[in-house]
């Protein structure tokens, strides 16, 4: 089975699900658009966060810094990210994030953070 993002005509993304693999392959995502997207990503550093959210509730979770290789035909290097995964997100993983892992950022179609897998974890379609 192959998922392919996709644009529809009036700008909205969308996902194919192609059982055999064949079928048009549709643009790929924007590369500055992490909208239902996904980015391979090493950890450089975490740190503990608590706060309170927006109806007085106490959250806490934990702050992923992260570097992503920027593409060649952009430039050279790495750019470098940060995101907050609460502490239900963090005891759903199946392993606990840690400086030096490589991890694959799953975002949803509101360009937060989903999930992330460990990179042994994740299939290579390609």
């Amino acid at each position: 089975m192959i998922a392919t993002d996709l644009l529809s005509k009036a700008g909205q993304r969308c996902t194919l699900v192609l059982e055999d693999g064949t079928g048009p392959p549709g643009p790929p995502p924007p590369k500055n658009s992490k909208l239902g997207g996904i980015s391979m990503s090493k950890i450089i550093g975490t740190a503990n966060s608590s706060f309170k959210g927006n109806e007085g509730t106490q959250i806490t979770g934990t702050i992923l810094h992260v570097t992503d290789p920027i593409d060649p035909k952009r430039g050279q290097g790495e750019s470098a990210d940060h995101f907050f995964l609460s502490a239900a997100k963090l005891a759903a993983l199946d392993f606990t994030p840690a400086v030096g892992q490589d991890v694959t950022v799953f975002y949803n179609r509101y360009g937060k953070v989903a999930t992330i897998k460990l990179n042994d974890d994740v299939l290579d379609l390609g």
